[in-house]
């Protein structure tokens, strides 16, 4: 396994769905594929519990639901909002240093397809296409931002998006 000194970088994203994972399966996974960087999702308060004394020694950030942690030293996590017209809902960037390359990495968690799965259960018109395009708009102001990156540029994640989606 390569790892980050020799200019590659091993990374892991995870949703842990607000720590009701199994957090001692967490820990085997980050323990038997090594990453570099971890980027969570839906993370809030597993940074006190097993998991986040597991990342002892790692540096660790954390910013509303996102975590991120990292065996190299990275920026500050910055928000940016992503959020379709009456949400609130961001993403985070920072930048992280991989073999003297500066690379900027996005965290992020478009909105679930759920509400719109359970609007076609009910045979509620509009729910399915109205939730699409609340997630398209998200990724929409995601790529402006990913777009105006001018170097290497990570981007990572829960898109709850199937690989058929746009």
């Amino acid at each position: 396994i390569l790892g980050a000194a020799s200019g590659h970088l091993r990374v892991m994203t995870y949703n842990v769905k607000w720590g009701r994972r199994d957090a001692d399966a967490v820990i085997r996974d980050i323990a038997a594929f090594h990453p570099d960087l971890i980027q969570m999702q839906d993370s809030g308060g597993v940074a006190e519990g097993t998991i986040g004394r597991a990342l002892t020694g790692w540096n660790v950030q954390v910013d509303g639901q996102y975590l991120v942690a990292s065996r190299l030293p990275l920026s500050p996590l910055q928000a940016y909002d992503i959020s379709y017209p009456g949400s609130q809902h961001h993403c985070v960037r920072y930048t992280l240093r991989v073999s003297g390359a500066e690379i900027a990495v996005y965290n992020v968690h478009l909105l679930s397809p759920r509400e719109g799965l359970i609007s076609v259960r009910h045979r509620q018109t509009g729910g399915m296409e109205g939730n699409a395009e609340q997630r398209q708009f998200e990724a929409g102001r995601l790529a402006k931002l990913v777009g105006a990156e001018t170097g290497p540029t990570l981007v990572t994640g829960d898109l709850n998006a199937p690989v058929q989606s746009l």
